[in-house]
């Protein structure tokens, strides 16, 4: 989406002040956003692309090549057009659209088909998404071409709440809990803008918050650029100037370390197969060995058809903490990893051992890649503590 909002707003101030804008879209897919961006642009100057301007008509040439124009392009996701009025785009997103609506159809026989809890759902997983994507981009659209998405977007409703051809728009949006695409569009618009808001070190904060529009006059006939759209929302641009946003920190990705030493030497021997005075002798003799100089910290979650928990533990001073039900016996284990890893940034000791009876969070924390979300937040602490080392045993926690 940034890359949308960026190239959007350079076309709508081409426009404004008279002036071409042209993009060059290269036809490697995935390979720009895997590789070296830089590297791509200098090898392409290299191959000799440059671009002219003589008189009214832009060239481009490549190797000595003049390039083709094109009255319209696929990038992103969006269909752009060379007055950026985005009626190719309406026009793709209706016939995908209509494409999804045929198979809502299928599945919503009063005999045979499925409910209409099920039928909505189906739609807003299916079919609002395509209205959804890139909406606060092409949104600078004329209302005469967005009118043409309103009319799916009212089948869809009736299709999937069975209502009557005659029913009233309005009711329709009551009855299913959907809101018009005017309002989703709008809202999609916020969300982006609080969302780069947020984040000083994007390239988009120079788009909306960083630039001067005074100098452009935007007519009703040339299409406004998100800022403008922005701006024009009431009450919203003075919440977001207002508002407190939380601080962006910028924390060293788990991937670009290597992984926290973890011990799983106790976790050979099956529990029930082992008697517990054993797996008392082998975790002696592992602390006596490895971490003298350590102190042990013990972690543990617990989980019961009603509540979920965690709890750790540090010079045997125990701490709990109630957590919401939803979370599961590995997210318990995790949550008190993490807590445990706070409390320690605290702690006047150096050297730490955290000890858990679970084998999964202890096997996801030694896995940098491809650990859930909840593992790469506690990850990034442990990456911290060079000095932290985890064992793992059958026994003491409980």
């Amino acid at each position: 989406m940034d890359n949308l909002a960026i190239l959007e707003n350079e076309v709508a101030k081409g426009f404004a002040q008279k002036e071409h804008t042209i993009a060059a879209y290269l036809d490697i897919q995935k390979a720009f956003d895997v590789t070296w961006r830089r590297k791509i642009i200098t090898t392409l100057q290299k191959f000799g692309i440059n671009g002219l301007r003589k008189t009214t008509s832009p060239i481009l040439t490549y190797n000595g090549i003049r390039l083709k124009f094109v009255s319209g392009t696929k990038f992103l996701g969006l269909q752009w057009d060379s007055k950026m009025t985005w009626s190719l785009h309406i026009e793709y997103i209706k016939k995908r659209a209509l494409n999804s609506l045929n198979a809502l159809k299928m599945i919503c026989n009063k005999k045979w088909g499925v409910r209409r809890e099920v039928l909505l759902k189906f739609y807003k997983s299916f079919i609002l998404p395509i209205f959804d994507y890139g909406s606060f981009i092409y949104g600078s659209a004329k209302n005469h071409l967005l009118s043409k998405l309103n009319t799916i977007h009212h089948s869809g409703i009736r299709i999937a709440t069975g209502a009557l051809r005659s029913s009233p728009v309005v009711s329709l949006y009551v009855d299913s809990g959907i809101p018009p695409l005017s309002l989703r569009r709008t809202k999609l618009l916020m969300n982006y803008v609080a969302k780069v808001g947020a984040s000083p070190f994007n390239p988009v904060q120079k788009v909306l918050f960083d630039q001067d529009l005074t100098p452009y006059n935007f007519t009703t006939n040339k299409p406004k650029p998100l800022l403008s759209r922005f701006l024009s929302l009431p009450n919203f641009p003075n919440l977001i100037s207002s508002s407190d946003i939380a601080p962006y920190v910028r924390t060293v990705p788990p991937w670009s370390s290597s992984s926290p030493p973890v011990d799983l030497s106790l976790g050979k021997d099956r529990k029930k197969d082992t008697p517990p005075v054993v797996f008392q002798q082998l975790f002696a003799g592992v602390i006596n060995s490895k971490y003298v100089n350590h102190t042990i910290c013990y972690t543990d979650g617990s989980k019961t058809m009603n509540s979920t928990s965690c709890a750790y533990s540090i010079n045997d001073v125990i701490s709990s903490s109630q957590l919401n039900p939803v979370n599961s016996i590995f997210s318990a284990e995790l949550i008190a990893i993490y807590l445990c890893l706070e409390a320690i940034t605290v702690h006047p000791s150096d050297h730490f051992l955290i000890v858990s009876d679970s084998r999964s969070a202890l096997a996801a924390l030694s896995n940098v890649f491809g650990f859930p979300a909840l593992s790469i937040t506690s990850g990034v602490n442990v990456i911290e503590f060079e000095d932290i080392a985890y064992s793992s045993q059958n026994t003491y926690i409980r």
